[in-house]
């Protein structure tokens, strides 16, 4: 058996819709819903098992980076510091290309992956409708079976995956309905 850990890093850009609920405590209770494209994308080479000589290349790609999530915080005037947590969900594209005994191969394969996403971050208020933040979030998608297809021979198999992904993100706000939370 051969494992492979590419480790794909790029860029996030994206979106994200919520509303938050500030009580006369500062403390302040949310739901965001957030859906993010992705330059996300690596390749590594793996020697193939059973003694043959052959390297296969392995490509994986994350296209896009969706989550919906709770969040809880505390207001210090125009400071939020926050922690939020909930589903979240990765388009991935996988390839294993190259010969085998001198045979070429190409299997390819595509996964729409569910999972959990947890983090905290900081948002400021510079402007009563602006605020710009800074978070940090942890993306588990565990490990699950993807279908690859050659086709260049018409074969099928199913490779194990396993996947998780950091996001550091800068972001600006836009407060509808004034200042506060």
């Amino acid at each position: 058996m051969t494992t492979i850990s590419p480790k794909p890093t790029g860029v996030v850009i994206g979106g994200q819709i919520g509303c938050d609920y500030q009580f006369a405590s500062n403390f302040v209770i949310g739901v965001e819903g957030a859906a993010s494209g992705s330059t996300m994308r690596n390749t590594r080479n793996a020697v193939l098992p059973l003694g043959n000589p052959d390297i296969a290349l392995v490509k994986a790609t994350t296209d896009f980076l969706p989550s919906l999530t709770a969040r809880v915080g505390y207001a210090f005037d125009t400071v939020l510091l926050y922690a939020r947590g909930g589903a979240a969900l990765a388009g991935d594209k996988y390839e294993f290309s190259g010969t085998f005994t001198g045979l070429p191969y190409d299997f390819k394969g595509n996964d729409n992956r569910y999972g959990w996403v947890v983090g905290g971050g900081v948002d400021w208020a510079f402007d009563p409708h602006w605020s710009v933040n800074f978070e940090y979030d942890y993306y588990g998608f565990g490990h699950g079976n993807v279908t690859m297809f050659d086709g260049i021979n018409g074969f099928s198999g199913v490779a194990d995956v396993r996947q998780s992904v950091q996001v550091a993100k800068v972001g600006f706000n836009f407060h509808l309905w004034g200042p506060g939370w």
